[in-house]
């Protein structure tokens, strides 16, 4: 009965009860390589008023004259001229009306009501039906019997329709770590590395922030600002579990996804993460790869991990100048390292992406002197010279000289003084320090890298390219869009002047930081 109901949703486009029919394209398991897939998607108020109407029905039906295989193939006809009978139309029509309210109204296997019916054209079964408080990714192994590419397929039918209005669908399905891993099969986030399997307080707090943001719908909210801030204090054994209930709340946000694809490496879930990525990128569309992940990408860019400095010119003119460059800022940077932290423009790093880089032993769980003292150590400190291209008071101040010698470079290699680069800051990378994988906000940008000060020890991996390390008067250019890390294995800090520009491929009447992210 439910095979005759979905092909009339998928035939005839009709409504019934109210409910909408509609289309969309793909293919499934040796099917066609195009088909129509119709999907049926009820008013809340539906199941209440088909129960009462089935009711009524089946009354009329167990009384009614003629067999049942008249009345089944009286039901085909119908379905096959595109009608529907009013209810109180002849006797040898009661059974479609049977038909039609069951299979919208019943039960099956013992689940709640079915709340979505995706006809299939060309599979072995005939719909992708979805009940309430099911898990929609034990339906689509189900329906594709464990078939990978064909589970793959669904994935990106199903999901898309149900975000067009995830509120509604994620309080009437069930829905847990597979559907953020592509319904792959064997997918669970929970606690690895000493994580938590649930939030936090401190992770309930945020999250309260988050949906006060979302119901705001506002992107300058102030809910959305105290999360960005607050969401670095978070313990790094709460990350998984967070930015799970994040992307429950936000499945399709590039950053929500990114954000819990990272603390499933930071916890040994390589392999979901890896899932997560690729839903990402495959499903969604949401970045070039899976190993570039701006939340603001834009196409037509030329991507590449590591660039030479030397296409830069003013990256050049301020390696050129380093001698003077690291004089002036040694001399500015020194007091401020030796002011009070209250009155010192030298901060933490704010995204919460420092790890020591000796982590404890999980033979035991037992945390020895030794990685202690190495969580104690580890610290990334920086100091910001000025952010789109405004320089705070108390930086004109303290750090004149270093200010100058940037903007000296920059009319060396033929541009308007401050100009060229929008924002500077100095990074301070303390030994036995881990910076965790990331990505940066946009491939709009560049970053250059100025070494000032290193001993050896640090490297850097960017994309996939072979780690590398920063040599005194050289200077690296990398693309932040594609996920990197640092780690700090030497013994003196790194010390380096981070300047961002504009990717030398973007439009002038593109080059707008808004559209950017905040970075």
């Amino acid at each position: 009965m439910r095979s005759m109901i979905d092909g009339y949703w998928s035939v005839s486009q009709r409504n019934i009860f109210g409910i909408p029919a509609t289309t969309v394209s793909g293919s499934c398991r040796g099917a066609t390589p195009t088909r129509r897939v119709g999907l049926m998607k009820p008013p809340q108020e539906a199941p209440m008023r088909a129960r009462t109407m089935a009711r009524i029905v089946w009354l009329v039906l167990l009384r009614g004259p003629g067999s049942s295989s008249n009345r089944k193939r009286a039901a085909k006809q119908t379905f096959k001229s595109g009608g529907l009978p009013p209810l109180g139309d002849a006797m040898g029509r009661r059974g479609l009306w049977a038909v039609v309210v069951l299979v919208v109204s019943s039960p099956s296997r013992g689940e709640g009501e079915a709340v979505l019916s995706i006809p299939v054209v060309g599979g072995s079964a005939d719909a992708l039906v979805l009940y309430e408080r099911s898990d929609p990714c034990d339906a689509i192994r189900s329906f594709c019997r464990g078939a990978a590419d064909c589970v793959w397929q669904m994935v990106g039918h199903v999901q898309p329709l149900l975000h067009a209005d995830w509120p509604r669908w994620r309080g009437v399905l069930e829905v847990g770590d597979s559907y953020l891993a592509g319904c792959a099969a064997n997918v669970s986030f929970g606690p690895a590395g000493g994580g938590r399997e649930r939030a936090s307080e401190r992770s309930a707090d945020l999250l309260g922030l988050l949906e006060a943001a979302i119901a705001s719908r506002d992107p300058a909210s102030p809910f959305l600002a105290r999360y960005n801030r607050e969401k670095a204090l978070l313990a790094p054994e709460d990350h998984v579990a967070h930015y799970r209930a994040v992307a429950l709340l936000l499945p399709r946000n590039s950053a929500a996804l990114d954000h819990l694809a990272n603390a499933l490496k930071a916890a040994d879930h390589v392999r979901d993460a890896d899932l997560v990525l690729r839903r990402g990128v495959d499903v969604l569309g949401l970045w070039p790869s899976r190993m570039q992940r701006p939340s603001a990408h834009v196409p037509g860019l030329e991507a590449r991990a590591v660039w030479a400095p030397a296409a830069f010119p003013a990256v050049a003119a301020l390696v050129d100048a380093r001698s003077r460059l690291l004089a002036v800022l040694g001399a500015e940077l020194l007091p401020e390292l030796a002011r009070h932290r209250d009155a010192s423009l030298v901060a933490p790093q704010a995204e919460g992406l420092v790890a020591p880089l000796a982590a404890p032993s999980r033979k035991n769980d037992a945390t020895t002197a030794a990685t202690t003292a190495a969580a104690a150590a580890a610290a990334w400190t920086e100091v910001v010279l000025f952010k789109h291209h405004v320089v705070p008071a108390a930086v004109r101040r303290r750090f004149p000289s270093t200010l100058a010698a940037i903007q000296d470079a920059e009319a060396r290699a033929g541009f308007e003084r401050g100009a060229h680069f929008f924002n500077a800051k100095v990074s301070i990378l303390h030994p036995g320090t881990r910076i965790l994988p990331h990505c940066g906000p946009s491939n709009a940008r560049l970053r250059a890298h100025v070494t000032l000060s290193h001993g050896g020890g640090a490297s850097i991996r960017v994309g996939d390219e072979r780690p590398l390390s920063w040599v005194e008067g050289a200077a690296l250019v990398i693309d932040d869009s594609f996920e990197h890390e640092v780690t700090h294995a030497g013994d003196a800090p790194r010390v380096v002047l981070i300047l961002d520009f504009w990717h030398p491929d973007l439009p002038d009447d593109a080059r707008v930081f808004e559209r950017y992210g905040v970075s």
